[in-house]
């Protein structure tokens, strides 16, 4: 309204001294006023009510006005003022109690939000608020009582409002639960029947099933939530969690499997569906540590932690201690408080100590929380020994002798132990593997930069054979503890002539030659493992653990196989590092041996650290002619250049990891 408009109301006024007429123009202007705000016009809706009310400063239905106009705003505060005013100037209106009452309960103000119904539910009873206006009061106040824990007034009042309001999902779903909470059967169905109305959640579907005891109905309601919401993550979540309690009930241990799988599914599911959730990744460490992949479930954990929540360091501990890992041990400390219990036993587990540092009652209180009998040995073997010291052959030893002290029945593991003290003083081992016909020793030889490794030979693969600096000549290892020396002469025929019987007698045959490359490192040339005889395959898996790192060569023509993958498989699990070379590249071209190397570190590259093409003979003809362009186009230099940064300059580190692995 502008300026003259409202002088002329005001002159009216005077002019007629109507009272009666004058409000009922200002209610009219009231509603223009609404109705400006209902197009988004607040500020004018503002101005005009301002305007009444400089000449009907007691009018009640303007502050109704002004308090919706509030709401419209998002000032619940303002609001409340606005209709507290009203209530005042119009007690008895039931309409204005109403809206009071409303905006009070969505400030969480309960006293006087209940209050301010209550009375709009007195003040309108014989119909002087509507029907729906009345059911809106009672649903409020129902849910009012249900806020503060009285579920029996908040079912009565919401009871009362769904008989109206029946299509109304709030409302059926807050009688549901105030129902349930009471411990009333019938509150499942009004949740159920929630859902199923139009605009209905389907999580509510979920809650209806936490409150049956009845497996079939449960499994229908889950059944029936998931055909609603196939992709809440939520919903996927609740199946886990039904089939992780379900295979916890099982005794029969093929359907308690198939419940744990049913749930790992829908909580990987969870995690693809909504990837910045944190409850899906928790219900995935919940579900992966059900399956004992406990490694699984740290990692769950660690997407849910990065998400922001904060999982409890019961829940960390446990994981770590399943997973029988001192780092995630440690790692669990940052999420708890000296407060936590186990905390402070954890803190001594993983902390540097000397023997016996954790008694017996502290063990036994960190035990407790592991989740499986092996997570429980593995937290009493701290009454162990301190690590070996690494890098000093004087300190192993001792270290040795006062194990040997403590338990005499260990005086047998010297041998291991003495051969781990060995390691750190010759050079870095590593050994060359891969099928039959690969061109394993054709590799050796390129590295070696001479043909000392016999090839083309079958028998040659009977055997491990190890290339050392030394003057021309071998000595044959055999698993008694004898050994046979060779002259320079008799290697290659002795290899050569080696039957099977005599073959499964001998641990390793060691080939010597006073190459400059060898005083660096020590080259294993190991039988092709897809001709291995079962002999042969004990050999190689016990020479697994005495290698500091892997070459696996692939033929190009048929690379990654899955018996390739397998040998690589038992590589892993001796924790050596797999460094990939693809072969023979000569006869395949540029094209088809970038297709191999990227079918390789695709299919293999869990396993591998990468792949490195090679020809070995054209590189072996390179260096013996001193052709560094050859070399490099044989692929060799690169090689060379991979095998230093990967494992060269890690000798010390890959050294010391063979040495613990012999000795633990």
């Amino acid at each position: 309204m502008g300026f003259f408009d409202r002088i002329a109301g005001t002159l009216d006024d005077l002019v007629t001294g109507d009272d009666e007429s004058s409000e009922a123009r200002a209610r009219e202007e009231i509603e223009l006023a609404r109705g400006f705000a209902a197009r988004g016009d607040l500020g004018e809706a503002e101005a005009r009510l301002a305007a009444i009310e400089g000449r009907h400063p007691r009018l009640a239905a303007l502050f109704v006005a002004r308090g919706e106009l509030a709401e419209r705003r998002g000032e619940d505060d303002a609001a409340a003022s606005a209709f507290g005013r009203a209530v005042d100037l119009a007690p008895a209106d039931p309409a204005a109690w109403l809206a009071l009452g409303l905006v009070l309960a969505r400030l969480q103000r309960f006293e006087p939000a209940r209050d301010a119904l209550r009375r709009a539910l007195s003040l309108g009873r014989g119909g002087a608020l509507e029907p729906r206006r009345r059911a809106l009061a009672e649903g409020t106040l129902g849910r009012l009582y249900a806020r503060v824990g009285q579920v029996g007034k908040a079912a009565r009042e919401l009871r009362k409002a769904a008989e109206v309001l029946a299509d109304d999902p709030e409302i059926v779903a807050a009688l549901g639960r105030a129902l349930v909470a009471s411990g009333e059967a019938e509150g499942a169905d009004w949740l159920a029947r929630a859902a199923r109305l139009p605009g209905g959640d389907a999580r509510l579907l979920i809650e209806a099933a936490g409150s049956r005891t009845d497996k079939a109905v449960v499994e229908r309601l889950l059944d029936e939530a998931l055909a609603r919401a196939p992709d809440d993550s939520v919903v996927r979540v609740a199946r886990s969690g039904h089939f992780l309690a379900r295979a916890a009930r099982l005794t029969d241990a093929a359907a308690a499997e198939a419940d744990r799988r049913q749930a790992l599914a829908a909580a990987e599911m969870a995690t693809v569906m909504a990837p910045t959730w944190p409850g899906g990744w928790r219900a995935l460490a919940d579900a992966r540590a059900a399956a004992c992949d406990f490694a699984g479930a740290l990692e769950a954990l660690r997407r849910e932690a990065a998400l922001g929540s904060a999982p409890p360091f019961s829940v960390w501990l446990g994981l770590a201690l399943g997973a029988e890992d001192y780092a995630a041990v440690e790692e669990a400390l940052a999420h708890g408080t000296p407060a936590d219990e186990g905390f402070a036993e954890a803190k001594l587990f993983v902390a540097p100590r000397e023997l016996g540092g954790l008694d017996r009652a502290r063990l036994t209180v960190l035990a407790r929380l592991a989740p499986t009998v092996a997570g429980r040995r593995f937290v009493v073997r701290a009454f162990a020994p301190p690590e070996a010291p690494a890098g000093n052959v004087v300190a192993l030893l001792g270290w040795a002798a006062r194990l040997c002290e403590r338990e005499p029945r260990l005086l047998p593991l010297a041998v291991p132990m003495a051969r781990a003290a060995e390691a750190f003083d010759r050079p870095l081992l590593v050994a060359v593997m891969g099928e039959f016909n690969a061109g394993k020793s054709s590799l050796v030889n390129a590295l070696a930069g001479d043909a000392v490794a016999p090839v083309g030979v079958t028998p040659t693969t009977a055997t491990i054979n190890v290339l050392r600096y030394g003057a021309p000549g071998g000595r044959v290892s055999y698993h008694d503890g004898t050994t046979r020396d060779l002259g320079a002469a008799s290697v290659g025929p002795f290899l050569a002539g080696l039957g099977d019987r005599e073959a499964a007698t001998i641990r390793q045959v060691e080939v010597f030659a006073p190459l400059e490359a060898l005083r660096r490192v020590e080259i294993v040339d190991t039988p092709g493992l897809n001709s291995l005889r079962p002999e042969h395959e004990r050999v190689a898996r016990e020479f697994l653990v005495e290698a500091d790192a892997l070459v696996w060569v692939f033929a190009a023509g048929q690379a990654a196989k899955a018996s390739e993958r397998e040998a690589l498989q038992l590589a892993r699990a001796a924790g050596k590092h797999v460094l990939g070379v693809v072969n023979k590249i000569d006869r395949a071209a540029s094209e088809e041996v970038a297709g191999v190397l990227r079918h390789v570190e695709t299919t293999l590259g869990d396993l591998i650290e990468g792949a490195v093409p090679l020809s070995a003979q054209a590189a072996l003809a390179a260096r013996r002619a001193h052709d560094e362009a050859g070399e490099a186009q044989s692929g060799l230099a690169a090689l060379e250049a991979r095998l230093d940064r990967t494992f060269f300059a890690h000798a010390r580190d890959l050294k010391r990891a063979t040495a613990l692995a012999a000795l633990r």
